[in-house]
């Protein structure tokens, strides 16, 4: 009866933004594979502007083709705002970046949503010409935008192979959060559940109250969304600068916790208890993924649920960048595959333990050292992208 409810509020919703999108109609192609697997791509953080970085396009073709989903989720910052100072010339328009146009100092509307579409029309044409079904949840950046969520959908709903062109939460705050299925590969009933949660504006107890009010606990699921939760804060550990993969994150020297975790980290969230993560577990969630961080790509449990952040793609910002693929199984619901592979030469690379960190250095002086001169460099490097707004 909940799930009923859910669908005819979607059906409201859709038709009050002229939208041409229905969950129980788009997603009725989401189907397992006849071997019982079903296949995502996890892109994040285009954050691009009307003037495309000249390696977005062939990132995300190649993306696509390497991956060969049969679903793409892209959890948000599709644009970026306004940044003056960003852009190294990765596109026609250098030192600035950003889709906001003001005139007299206020919003120039129009203009702006101009602007988003062209980013849209770049972004989302790669997954339409690949002929592949994609989802969205929104990010900060998306937000800071100033585009109402009516045109947002209205935008989503242009594109055929957009899965998610209604809101089901319906909050008071206005985010925009949905759910689709995904069918067993026989039978043609529900057998997994995707959530796209919008925390771009923080999750709030509206959005907590609804996806454990609508959500099966039993039907296995995985949730996306743009910010990483406060528990991934709980897959590092202190170490020495001189161990591989430390950083510095709150005046501490931190790193992947090995025994939790895989991946590659440069920045960290304080480990916590957060209001997102109670809901996705109270809702049955298997795994969560997210971006938010651009340079971070990595992988671990915490209190039984798979947490994953992908590397992003706004060219305007410094490397690392990728993608993640993630494989789940209609016969095996607690099972979940996922790999992160790192853009590089115009190619991608499945990410190894020592693609950036060599290993412990043990005693040895000579990786000690080498480890040492990584750990000033990040926090070199870090420092000079916070001041530039890169991060």
């Amino acid at each position: 009866m909940k799930y009923l409810c859910a669908v005819i509020t979607a059906v409201a919703l859709a038709f009050s933004v002229c939208t041409c999108a229905f969950a129980s109609d788009n997603d009725a192609g989401l189907r397992f594979r006849d071997d019982g697997s079903f296949r995502i791509l996890h892109l994040t953080d285009t954050q691009d502007d009307e003037n495309t970085a000249r390696e977005l396009v062939p990132f995300l073709e190649k993306a696509v083709s390497s991956a060969a989903p049969d679903l793409i989720v892209l959890t948000g910052d599709i644009v970026e705002d306004s940044r003056p100072v960003a852009d190294l010339f990765t596109d026609k328009e250098p030192f600035f970046d950003g889709v906001v146009v003001k005139r007299g100092g206020k919003l120039d509307y129009d203009a702006t949503l101009a602007n988003v579409k062209s980013v849209c029309a770049e972004v989302f044409g790669v997954f339409e010409r690949a002929g592949i079904p994609f989802v969205i949840a929104q990010g900060n950046n998306d937000y800071k935008a100033q585009i109402s969520n009516e045109d947002w959908l209205k935008i989503y709903a242009g594109y055929p192979h957009c899965l998610n062109a209604f809101d089901l939460s319906d909050d008071k705050d206005g985010h925009l959060d949905s759910y689709i299925e995904i069918l067993s590969s026989a039978a043609g009933k529900p057998a997994y559940g995707v959530y796209l949660l919008d925390n771009g504006r923080s999750f709030t107890e509206d959005q907590a109250e609804w996806l454990t009010g609508f959500a099966d606990p039993e039907l296995p699921s995985l949730a996306f969304a743009h910010v990483p939760v406060s528990e991934t804060g709980h897959l590092f550990e202190k170490c020495s600068v001189t161990d591989a993969g430390a950083f510095l994150s709150g005046g501490k020297v931190m790193r992947l916790d090995p025994e939790s975790s895989r991946g590659h980290a440069e920045t960290r969230y304080d480990a916590g208890e957060s209001l997102m993560f109670k809901a996705m577990k109270s809702a049955g969630v298997k795994g969560a993924f997210f971006g938010h961080t651009h340079v971070d790509g990595y992988t671990g449990i915490y209190d039984g649920m798979m947490l994953g952040v992908t590397y992003g793609c706004e060219f305007s910002k410094t490397s690392p960048y990728g993608m993640r693929t993630i494989t789940v199984y209609e016969n095996e619901p607690d099972r979940i595959d996922t790999d992160v592979y790192v853009y590089t030469g115009g190619s991608f690379r499945l990410q190894t333990v020592n693609d950036f960190d060599e290993p412990s250095a043990g005693s040895n002086p000579v990786v000690k050292a080498l480890n040492l001169m990584r750990f000033l460099f990040r926090h070199i490097l870090y420092r000079i992208n916070l001041f530039s707004g890169k991060v």
